[in-house]
């Protein structure tokens, strides 16, 4: 799952600003799983593992939340 996203936002965007300015639906600073999920298309697939997302962004954060900030 992480190598899908990296391979789609390096096709969609130039700038690591530009990215985060679409994936921060809410541009309240942050980019939660929900937010991501959209941005890989999670509604039109049936199987999406969500739960995988939640950990992933865990893992990369620094303060183990289930939030990315800039």
């Amino acid at each position: 799952m992480e190598t899908e996203l990296k391979s789609k936002l390096a096709r969609n965007f130039n700038s690591v600003r530009k990215a985060w300015l679409n994936l921060d639906e809410k541009h309240n600073g942050y980019i939660t799983s929900e937010e991501i999920a959209n941005f890989l298309g999670a509604a039109s697939r049936k199987k999406f593992d969500y739960t995988l997302l939640e950990i992933m962004v865990k893992l990369n954060s620094k303060n183990v939340s289930p939030k990315i900030f800039y």
